[in-house]
């Protein structure tokens, strides 16, 4: 109909010019088109409002005035075109509000009825003239912020176009500083205005029950803007349930502080895994444990117990090793230990020649493989001879009495044994006594029985006291009181407190090389004469006859010691 009109509006003013048409003559006349132009120009039936010029020509001709309906007035049915070619379409946008657009500009309605940003363009309209104008969404026309604007017509001609559209308002982000302006223009002030800007609340999203439990505490929200007008803000601050670490914190908020621990992690406690009552006796001492994480991770265990001493079998070393007060259990003496020793008679030691002699603490193994202790044989005792050796001014029995039942006709050093005069020193069938013989392989050296073999080095000396025969043979190990069985070679006595003899001997063939030999005075109370003999078996190899002066303590047998006696080679 509004299309219509404007046919009309455009048929009279030019049949105006042309033929004197006055805009009020109330008569129809056809058009070129074939349509018969209204004669009513002035206000519509149908409520339509006015658009006036804001300025007459100057000749005294008044323009028309064209009704432009409102944007609220509905129109007549009889105003749409037969065909539908005006019809709007309302579509609903993607923020949900709606837009009406049509396919075609419809002339003097001030609105952009095809969407295409401009309103009335390439409509005629009398310069000078301006009417209300909007050419965003139809629909937003005049709600709100969306005010109309103004638009002029312009041009110098009879008939000219409207100009843009200036003055109008537009949606804009909703303010909620202002939640009673309409910014969106669809008519609902304040929507999406969840909270006042700036506002704050407390906040918590964690399980019901566990806030203010526990690590958990409630954090805070505060009211911003969104695109959508304000909204809160994430829970800034609030502590949620976790796994509990097993640090004695309640971090699962469950009121226990250590759910599925079974200790405190990096605690640390005592333990002993050994008997009772053994901890902190002998070698046995508490360990150490840490409460560790479990191997999934899930909690935590106490860990091993670092640093304990539990009891074990004791070693006769003098060492409490099983923790039951008694440092030597199931041992005969302490490993190594050496005492004062003598198998002769009683009342005999120390009387005349006679004196004690020591023994070392040996380790033995048992049948079932565990570690016993013995005491080995006493070295370096001298015992009772069977008589006495006469005119040597010596108490030789041992019983208080010098050469008693002594003839003269024996010669010193001698004594007589079934009719003969014999040496008891070095006779094996009277060694040390009459009668007494030695044991096949071993010869009397100084009234003592000692291991012959194949090879045998003998030492004697003339002042009692403690003088040390030490041999190193090829193999380079040296045999002494401290290592008395090396490379075949074996010290079966050790005397500490006589005149000797202390010997080294090879029972099997001995290693073929150079033989070194010394004389070491460990403990002796003034010079003494040393005598050494090397035998292979009763054949006299080597004889030295050397001095020692003074005790050294003990000391290694080399070609550079002080107390080297000499070399020979087997």
């Amino acid at each position: 109909m509004r299309a219509w009109r404007w046919s009309v509006v455009q048929s009279c003013l030019l049949a105006a010019v042309l033929a004197g048409c006055s805009s009020n003559s109330g008569t129809s006349a056809p058009l070129a088109d074939g349509s018969t132009a209204r004669g009513d120009l002035g206000p519509g039936s149908d409520g339509a409002a006015l658009v006036d010029a804001s300025t007459a020509p100057s000749d005294g001709w008044t323009p028309p005035t064209f009704d432009v309906p409102s944007r609220d007035a509905p129109d007549a049915a009889g105003d749409a075109p037969a065909d539908g070619a005006d019809a709007l379409t309302v579509t609903t946008l993607a923020d949900g509000a709606m837009t009406a657009c049509g396919p075609r500009e419809r002339c003097g309605n001030g609105i952009d009825d095809d969407c295409n940003g401009m309103t009335d363009e390439e409509c005629s309209c009398i310069p000078g003239t301006t009417q209300r104008c909007y050419p965003g969404d139809a629909l937003r026309a005049g709600a709100g912020v969306c005010t109309w604007g103004t638009q002029r017509c312009g041009g110098r001609e009879e008939f000219g176009t409207w100009e843009p559209c200036m003055g109008f308002g537009q949606p804009r982000a909703v303010d909620c500083r202002m939640p009673t302006v309409d910014n969106r223009c669809d008519g609902m002030a304040g929507v999406g205005c969840l909270c006042t800007l700036g506002a704050s609340r407390s906040c918590y999203s964690g399980p019901m029950g566990t806030q203010g439990r526990g690590l958990c505490r409630a954090g805070a929200q505060t009211c911003v803007v969104t695109p959508t007008g304000s909204g809160w803000g994430p829970c800034a601050g609030e502590v949620l349930p976790v796994r509990d670490a097993c640090d004695g914190r309640d971090s699962d908020c469950d009121g226990f502080p250590n759910t599925g621990c079974g200790c405190m992690r990096g605690a640390t406690r005592t333990c002993y895994s050994g008997a009772a009552g053994t901890a902190g006796r002998g070698l046995c001492r508490n360990g150490t444990q840490t409460c560790v994480s479990t191997t999934s991770g899930g909690g935590t265990v106490w860990g091993p117990c670092a640093g304990e001493v539990v009891p074990a079998a004791d070693v006769c070393n003098g060492v409490d090793r099983n923790c039951d007060g008694n440092p030597n259990t199931n041992c005969t003496c302490t490993l190594d230990a050496v005492e004062v020793c003598y198998t002769g008679p009683a009342g005999t030691a120390n009387v005349g020649r006679c004196r004690p002699g020591s023994r070392r603490c040996n380790a033995l193994v048992r049948p079932d493989g565990t570690l016993t202790s013995t005491w080995g044989t006493c070295l370096a005792q001298t015992l009772p001879g069977a008589a006495e050796i006469c005119a040597n001014m010596i108490d030789d029995n041992c019983n208080r009495m010098v050469d008693e039942a002594c003839t003269p006709d024996c010669a010193v050093g001698t004594i007589r044994c079934a009719g003969r005069c014999i040496d008891v020193r070095s006779d094996p069938l009277n060694c040390g006594a009459c009668g007494n013989v030695c044991p096949s392989g071993q010869a009397c050296a100084n009234g003592v029985c000692v291991g012959s073999g194949m090879l045998r080095i003998t030492m004697v000396w003339s002042l009692a006291g403690d003088v040390d025969l030490h041999v190193v043979p090829p193999c380079g190990q040296e045999i002494s009181f401290l290592a008395t069985n090396r490379c075949g070679g074996q010290l079966d006595r050790d005397d500490t407190s006589g005149t000797g003899p202390e010997n080294v001997f090879w029972a099997a063939a001995p290693m073929s090389g150079t033989y070194l030999v010394c004389a070491v005075p460990y403990r002796v109370s003034g010079a003494t004469n040393v005598t050494v003999t090397v035998n292979q078996g009763a054949r006299v190899l080597n004889t030295w006859m050397v001095p020692r002066a003074v005790s050294s303590g003990n000391a290694a047998c080399t070609r550079e010691s002080p107390h080297f006696v000499g070399a020979f080679n087997y």
